[in-house]
Formats: C-alpha cells, structure tokens, sequence
C-alpha cells in the first residue's frame, strides 16, 4: 500500500505553548542566538554547563528534550529495522553464509512471533515517529536502502517481506547521547544530539497527534558523509588519466610483436570499435551531466618490434621495452603533443587473441614516479576465444585508466560478488556485452571517473569488499 506523501502543513496547536516558546526565544536572543544550523550540517558541540543551565532554567525545555529522547529511541528502532537487519532472525528460509545472512534480492515472509509480521504494526511505528509532511516514512519504504529493492514490502495478505540487502550498521544505542534544545526555527523546533563525534541538528514538531521528528539520524549521518570529496579509493585523481572530463588524449599503438601484424582491414575494424566506445563513454557521461568530454585520437604503428605483455608482469613490461628507447617515460613524451599536459591514456594493440589489461596508477604508483597509465589490448574477433574484441571491451579497459574499479566476480570477497549482482546490473566495470548499449556506467563507476562528487554510504562500504 503506497502511503501518500503530505505536503499541506497541518494546524499547529500551539497556543499557550508556542507564546511561551516565542517569549523564550527573545529572552535567549537578549543573551545572543542560538547556532541554528541546517539540519544536514554537524552542529557545534554545547558544553555540559550550558546544558545544565538551560534545563535547570527551564523546565518546559527539560520536557522538550524528554520528548525528543523518546522519539530518538523509536527512531533506532526505525533504523534497527530498515537498516541494521534486526528482523533478519525472523525471516522463514533466509540462510547464513560465513559472512552473515545470505544478501540477495529475494523476499522473506516473517514468523508468527514477530512484532513487526503485520504491514500495519510498521507504517504505525513510522506513523508515530515522524511527521507526515517531512517523508521519512515514505523515504524508508520506498528509497531505503538506496540501492536495491527495498527492505520491506507487503504481501496480498497484509503481512511484511523482508529483503536482506544492505547492513549499515549504525549505532542505535542513543541512551547515553546529550540532547539540547537549541530553539524555534519557521515553526520547527530545533535540537542538538551529539555522541562522541557525532553531532547532529534534528526537528520536531507538534502535530495533531502529539510530538513527531522531522528527521531520522540515520538521513542526517547520510547527508554529512554524502557532503565529503574525498576519495573513496587509491585510483581517483592520479595518474596521466587523472579526471574522464574535458579533452582526453586516446593514444593507439598499434604494434608489430614479431608473430602479428595490423593488416588495413583489421586496423579498419579496430578503429571503428574505439570510436564506438569513445561515443558511448561519451553518451554515458552525459547521462551523468558531464558535457564537455571529447576524445581525441592519436594513431601510431611501432617501427620495432615489441614481445606482447602478459597481464601478470604489465607493469615491468613498459620498463623493460623500452629500455633502448630513452625509457617509458621518454617514449610516452614522443607520442604526446608538444606542451600538453591534459589527460591521456595509451592503449598498445596486438593483432591476437590474449587478455587484455590495464595498468593504471594509484597514489602508491605515484610515489614511486609511475603516472603513465597504459592498457595492453588484444584484438581477435573470434568468440571461442573468450577474450573478444568488442566496443565494451575497450570502454572496459579504458575506464581503468581513469579510475573504475573491476567488479566482477574474481576481483570481490563472495560477499561482494552477491552485493554486486544486486547493485552493479549491467555496469560496464561487471559485464562487457557484444552489444555497449547493453552495459551502462552506474553509481560508483561514475564517482570513480569524476563525474560525481559522493556516492551513497552503501557502496563506499562495497568497496571494502574487493580482493
């Protein structure tokens, strides 16, 4: 059952209430404001004597805080449920593995004995812990977690399914958290929860019911870590492939290793996959609001011959091939234009079947002088082969270069792999289709390449599950 969403802000009765809550106000502004801050921001931390002395002055704060503290402790139970996995112990049929309940997209109905078996037994928890203009109900039933199906549904019964995707593991023991009421703000009444280094700014208002958040912690952690650019792997932002936006240089070479060479029909072929792939990474980066991504190609054919690279010495291959040739650092300055320093990738073409692979950089390669990011790429057309050439191998590999991630199945824990078929449908960094309209650059792949500034906690805490 979809629960409406209200946005009509109901009657507030106020009345004796919100004139003393007005007086209050000024008497605190006589003494300087509060620091009301927005509500997706840490507030500063209040010392305890403040505190104290706040409650001690008033007693209708104290009541206030009081409140808030019980709807806090409902808000965990909120949180244990969507997203910390507590109805997990009652699901009929959902198994362990050695990581813990087994993750997937399949629903589980709930035992007899449980609190929370019947639909209705959740919307009324959620009914009477948040208000119905602010959407934290529906943000939990519909959007949570926020990749994936949903963590609970209802069946044609009325009774609750329970999937188990994600576990955020947020702390929900709020018993021993100091709550401060910080004042009134557009009809809002506004609170300070701070444990340890978590600092929050929630609401609360009153509602023809009683008292009810306009906040759930969980959103308001969700908005901070969400707020941060940091990197979320050791790839991001290094290398000669630094950022896929703006002008990037696509370097080919095609090689001659001593038993392959690039006959014209071929060479042809070739160049029409990395123009196919060059698109469509363009296409997708627009889907992201990336405009201004232009490759551009640069075509050389190596005049000596060069043994091809297996995808287990990469690295030392570019060392060692180029010795005689001033070094890869020299050779890589040959290819590239006089003065240019936007980002580029080189891409080394055998004309035989083989693993293609990339080498990208990441801080530790920095360190230690290697930032020319390379690709060694295998051309055969034969699909017995099970390394074909095809527009989405190319894209793949390209991606690497500028940070994506593998996430296929040998590259994850089994835990990872199971998260993956979940959140990464289709990405081009899991699957590569004969057909590149059939893969898309999804959520991380497209923070990875820059083209987003965060990504949901959720798949920052994926990433802890490559190998």
């Amino acid at each position: 059952m979809k629960r409406a969403c209200v946005t009509k802000r109901a009657a507030n009765k106020y009345t004796a209430r919100f004139l003393t809550l007005l007086l209050l106000c000024f008497l605190l502004a006589s003494c300087g404001k509060p620091d009301l801050r927005p509500a997706d921001t840490p507030s500063a931390e209040i010392s305890e004597s403040m505190k104290e002395q706040s409650v001690a002055e008033s007693p209708e704060n104290a009541a206030l805080c009081d409140t808030a503290r019980k709807l806090l402790a409902l808000d965990g139970e909120v949180i244990d449920i969507f997203a910390n996995q507590a109805l997990a112990d009652c699901a009929i049929g959902l198994e362990k593995m050695a990581y813990g309940y087994t993750v997937g997209d399949r629903y589980y109905p709930l035992d007899e004995a449980c609190k929370y078996k019947s639909f209705d037994a959740v919307t009324s928890l959620l009914d009477s812990v948040y208000s119905r203009e602010s959407c934290v109900a529906e943000e939990y039933l519909e959007r949570y977690p926020r990749v994936g199906p949903p963590v609970l549904r209802q069946d044609f019964l009325g009774n609750t399914e329970f999937c188990c995707v994600y576990n955020a593991g947020f702390d929900t023991e709020f018993s021993d958290a100091a709550v401060s009421y910080l004042g009134l703000q557009d009809g809002v009444l506004r609170f300070q929860y701070s444990k340890g280094s978590s600092i929050y700014s929630f609401g609360m208002v009153e509602t023809e019911d009683g008292y009810r958040l306009t906040d759930s912690l969980l959103f308001l952690y969700e908005k901070v870590v969400l707020a941060g650019t940091v990197s979320d792997t050791i790839t991001e932002n290094v290398g000669s492939a630094k950022r896929l936006t703006g002008d990037c240089l696509w370097i080919n070479v095609l090689v001659d290793d001593g038993t392959s060479v690039w006959d014209a029909e071929s060479a042809s072929d070739l160049k029409e996959m990395l123009k196919t792939a060059g698109d469509y990474i363009t296409k997708q980066a627009a889907e992201y609001g990336i405009k201004d991504l232009n490759f551009n190609y640069i075509w050389e054919e190596t005049t000596t011959k060069l043994a091809a690279p297996h995808y287990s010495n990469g690295a030392d291959w570019a060392d060692r091939a180029f010795a005689d040739r001033g070094g890869w650092a020299s050779y890589v300055q040959s290819l590239l234009p006089a003065g240019y320093d936007g980002n580029y990738c080189i891409m080394f073409h055998f004309n035989k079947q083989g693993r293609s692979f990339c080498v990208p950089s990441d801080v530790n390669c920095v360190d230690d002088g290697y930032v020319n990011e390379f690709c060694a790429m295998f051309y055969s057309t034969s699909k017995e082969s099970g390394f074909f050439a095809c527009p989405a191998l190319y894209m793949h590999e390209l991606l690497h270069a500028y940070g994506a991630v593998d996430l296929y199945e040998e590259a994850l824990s089994e835990k990872g792999n199971a998260l993956a078929s979940i959140y990464f449908d289709k990405d081009i960094m899991r699957y590569e289709p004969a057909e590149i309209e059939n893969c898309h650059v999804g959520l991380l792949t497209a923070k990875l390449l820059g083209w987003r500034n965060s990504i949901p906690t959720q798949l920052k805490d994926f990433l802890k599950e490559r190998i």
